[in-house]
Formats: C-alpha cells, structure tokens, sequence
C-alpha cells in the first residue's frame, strides 16, 4: 500500500513546488518503496547507456500509472534497515 508521505511529495512536485531535504529525509526513512516512490543509490549514473536505461524504464512505468518520484542517491533497503542519505 503506498505511503501518504510518498504521495503528500508527488503531489507537492506535481503543484510545481520543490521538494525540501526535510521532504526527502522523510522520504528516505519510509519502510519500502510504493507505487509513487522509486529509490536508486546513483551507481546507475555511472554509465550512461545504464543511467538512460534506468530513467526510461521508471519514467515508462510511472507515466502508465499516477505517477511517481524517483530518488537518486538513496540505497533501497530491501531487507527494512534505514537507508543512508547525503546531501550532495
């Protein structure tokens, strides 16, 4: 089921706001990704054949929905540990 939290930010983006750091801190601390929150640690945007590949394939997928955020720079841990984030 996805988080109100995940949706409150898409909603805020969608209404052509920024996102704060308190926003993706919250974001960051959420238990699982949902429907409106894709998280990536960045090592995709190492290589930019795998960087273009990534972004389409979420891109594609949250346009075939409602919609979606997707985090760089934030690892998904799956196994329900926080994740790290940092402010680049």
């Amino acid at each position: 089921m996805p988080s109100p939290k995940s949706r409150q930010a898409l909603d805020k983006m969608l209404g052509a706001e920024e996102l704060e750091e308190a926003d993706l801190r919250e974001l960051a601390v959420l238990p699982n990704e949902d429907l409106y929150l894709e998280f990536k640690d960045g090592a995709e945007t190492n290589d930019q054949k795998k960087a273009a590949r990534t972004l389409r394939q979420y891109t594609s997928g949250f346009a075939n929905s409602d919609g979606g955020l997707i985090v760089f720079g934030v690892s998904d841990a799956k196994d329900g540990t926080s994740r790290p984030f940092t402010k680049t």
